[in-house]
């Protein structure tokens, strides 16, 4: 259990640090019931939870999935800035249009266009959908 020369010898040294810990929580339950010893105990307890450090290391797989999906994430943001700065431009395109077009033919029906174009925010949205299919 404790030869040194084996290559686990670090994660039994760590077991049994989990261990005595436990038992060095039972034992300040039952003799006592001062306030400091059980702010200890809790410390002890929240020790236990680094137990789970050992099991990490068979995750291997899946802890280079998750590293893979983060590595990505900062790529992923500056797609949607793009997307975003493109959908901008166009709404204001598509608004500049149809202000003119409003102002050259006023007799039109333009409640539709209004509807879908009436803002920037609202166009936006609206090219948003529609490259979407939503």
């Amino acid at each position: 259990f404790f030869d040194l020369r084996q290559r686990n010898v670090g994660w039994n040294m760590f077991d049994l640090a989990i261990i005595m810990s436990s038992w060095g929580e039972d034992l300040i339950r039952f003799t006592s019931l001062n306030a400091s010893a059980l702010r200890i105990a809790r410390l002890l307890r929240l020790a236990r939870v680094l137990r789970i450090v050992r099991v990490m290391r068979f995750f291997q797989d899946l802890r280079l999935m998750v590293q893979g999906i983060l590595a990505s994430l900062k790529p992923l943001v500056w797609c949607i800035a793009l997307m975003l700065l493109i959908i901008f431009c166009f709404a204001m395109v598509i608004i500049q249009v149809m202000i003119i077009d409003m102002s050259e033919h006023p007799e039109g029906d333009y409640a539709q266009l209004i509807v879908h174009f009436g803002g920037l925010l609202q166009a936006m949205y609206t090219l948003y959908m529609s490259m979407t299919g939503g």
